[in-house]
């Protein structure tokens, strides 16, 4: 009987990139199934595109790396229009501004 293929070591190149790949996985998941939840349709995302109900990752990075700069541009676009904006908050409720 042949054996079975064993998977890299965790020292080696590849073995290194498929933890990599699946810490990221696992990480996704999390996201998507626990942390995000979809917004209503009839209110706008902060630099998303209309229609948008989830904010993309450069958005979310953005709330991280650049939080002043979006939430000024969230309050600059409540004073130029009657909309209301949604930005990214780090909770899993949904805040309006």
């Amino acid at each position: 009987m042949a054996p079975l293929p064993q998977l890299p070591q965790l020292t080696s190149p590849l073995g290194i990139v498929l933890l990599g790949l699946g810490f990221g996985a696992v990480l996704y998941a999390i996201d998507v199934l626990f942390l995000s939840s979809p917004y209503p349709k009839n209110v706008a995302l902060i630099r998303e595109r209309p229609g948008a109900r989830r904010f993309s990752l450069k958005t979310r990075l953005a709330f991280y790396t650049d939080n002043v700069a979006l939430h000024k541009e969230a309050w600059e676009k409540v004073l130029d229009s009657t909309n209301n904006y949604y930005p990214p908050n780090e909770f899993v409720g949904i805040e309006c501004v």
